[in-house]
């Protein structure tokens, strides 16, 4: 019998440059179950069993049966493929593990290296049933949610011209514990807390005044270190601060820019709504679903309704949102009754810093940032307006928004 590799020559043959340390105090336990029955996920009749059970492989099945194939075939591989699903069962652990994982390469870029992670993901389908499953949610339901676990197949393949692989296999993470769920026109996340960067304070009358919390803002009164906002001439910090009879800071204005003038809220009138650390849920687009305001109000009925009946415990205190298409620069490009733009006008924006790219990946459709702007593609009208609008020096930048 063959000496067993050592954890480090297995990622060298993989062409895995770095993975977690804690993977060591499992490797020796996880190649003994290998070499005695394999890798089970490295077998196209666990495919096949899934699809009998579960029914949300489809189309995609032969390839995943083909992937595995070929995985089972490369012994570093389908070794690899056992501690990657081994360490996935640590699902209080698998955050910190991708902070320092890649995945396997090759020079061929082939179907076994481009869909090992996703074949991984298909681990979840069971454990994703199961939490579901305690909470009560019929057939349909789960099935309909089991199959955000291959959004990182459909995200690879609508990116690379059809060709199968793996795309964000961190995010879909949600997915693997079921806290992603496709209602009506949106997708929520459950489990998901208000960011760091801002505080909102409600007076009696029902009014809302949100402010910024804590750090350095352009001029402009975007902040600083933005793609295009990077001058700090004129910039300023947003500090906060609270007194025993009030909360004092920097607002934001309705287009989610930092005003240049404190506020004084007293504690008398004002209270607070939604503070960094609360429970919130967050949305996300799904594409190819409409997107009217018309839909959109249907799904936030349904959405009330499915938390209400399934996650009663979940005290949620806001909807939440941060995405290219909550900037309000979008009414002006593609006009303020289109459907994005009153989509938009749900939230209430506040920004904060970021690159100005994340519009590429969804509005283009590109897998990485390596693309001039006048080689930006104009097939549709949104493509059009939005390349014009970087030729001409601006940005759409990734808003966050809420509403309640």
């Amino acid at each position: 019998m063959m000496s067993r590799p050592t954890i480090e020559e297995v990622m060298c043959l993989s062409g895995v440059t770095t993975f977690p340390e804690r993977w060591k105090t499992f490797y020796d336990e996880v190649m003994a179950d290998y070499e005695q029955h394999g890798c089970p996920l490295a077998t196209p009749a666990y495919y096949d069993a899934l699809e009998a059970e579960y029914g949300i492989l489809g189309e995609h099945l032969p390839v995943f049966k083909e992937a595995a194939e070929a995985v089972s075939k490369r012994d570093e591989l389908a070794r690899y493929l056992a501690l990657l699903c081994r360490a996935l069962c640590d699902r209080d652990k698998i955050t910190s593990d991708l902070a320092t994982l890649t995945f396997p390469t090759d020079g061929e870029n082939s179907l076994a290296v481009r869909m090992l992670p996703s074949l991984a993901m298909m681990q979840g389908v069971r454990h994703a049933d199961g939490v579901m499953k305690e909470k009560g949610m019929p057939d349909d339901v789960r099935a309909h949610a089991l199959r955000s676990l291959l959004g990182c197949v459909n995200g690879y393949r609508i990116r690379h011209d059809g060709e199968y692989g793996c795309f964000a296999f961190g995010w879909f993470q949600l997915a693997y514990d079921a806290k992603l769920y496709v209602i009506g026109s949106l997708q929520i996340e459950l489990d998901f807390r208000s960011m760091d960067f801002f505080r909102v304070y409600e007076n009696d009358e029902g009014r809302i005044v949100t402010l910024a919390n804590g750090f350095r803002v352009h001029r402009s009164g975007f902040p600083l270190g933005s793609f295009r906002f990077e001058d700090e001439e004129g910039s300023f910090v947003a500090e906060f601060a609270e007194t025993a009879d009030a909360y004092i800071g920097y607002p934001y204005d309705e287009n989610g820019y930092v005003c240049k003038e404190k506020v004084t809220l007293p504690k008398s009138e004002w209270h607070e709504k939604l503070m960094p650390g609360d429970p919130i849920v967050n949305l996300h687009i799904p594409s190819g679903v409409p997107f009217t305001p018309d839909a959109l109000d249907e799904t936030d009925v349904k959405i009330r309704e499915f938390l209400a009946k399934y996650y009663p415990e979940y005290k949620y205190r806001a909807f939440y949102c941060g995405s290219w298409l909550l900037d309000p620069q979008l009414g002006t490009l593609l006009g303020e009754e289109s459907n994005i733009a009153r989509f938009g006008r749900r939230f209430t924006p506040v920004s904060t810093q970021n690159d100005g790219y994340g519009v590429f990946r969804f509005a283009f459709l590109l897998p990485d940032n390596n693309f001039t702007f006048e080689e930006l593609p104009e097939k549709t009208r949104l493509q059009r307006s939005i390349k014009q609008h970087y030729l001409d020096g601006k940005a759409i930048y990734g808003i966050h928004g809420f509403y309640f």
